[in-house]
């Protein structure tokens, strides 16, 4: 839950600079800057985190859930590919991509209230031992970024 409070923060700051429609004032440009540290570093770890530590295990609990977990892994490449086209303007290496950002924002809320529907309830499904298993993983890929 602490990652999807970090993500709709996110969000709600990709709205708010698609609003301003450029970076003039130094608020702005700290907020891209800080926007920007989160979409390059934080948000392909928790990509990560599903995809190769939480996705696996929910499937060998509930092998009928694989369509919807591969559901998921195909929004991170769509996220990915919009967090490309926002960069730019959040670097100030081009003029801010509103539509992009807001695209952006959009489908970071949608995505994170699909998976706190699907896969948050599963969690405490998972063997103590799996659970710390995927925790020591998350810890992990977090220790090697």
């Amino acid at each position: 839950m602490e990652c999807h409070g970090r993500i709709r923060a996110v969000a709600a700051s990709l709205r708010a600079l698609a609003g301003r429609g450029a970076l003039d004032s130094p608020a702005a440009v700290s907020t891209a800057t800080q926007v920007a540290r989160y979409l390059r570093i934080a948000l392909p770890l928790h990509a990560a985190d599903e995809e190769q530590s939480v996705a696996p295990r929910l499937c060998a609990l509930r092998p009928e859930l694989a369509a919807q977990l591969d559901q998921i892994a195909d929004e991170h490449a769509e996220i990915e590919e919009l967090v490309g086209r926002a960069l730019p303007g959040l670097d100030g290496t081009a003029p801010l991509d509103q539509t992009a950002l807001r695209a952006l924002a959009a489908a970071l809320h949608g995505h994170i209230e699909g998976e706190e529907r699907l896969i948050f309830p599963l969690i405490d499904a998972l063997s103590p031992a799996e659970q710390a298993a995927a925790l020591a993983e998350l810890r992990a890929r977090r220790a090697m970024a």
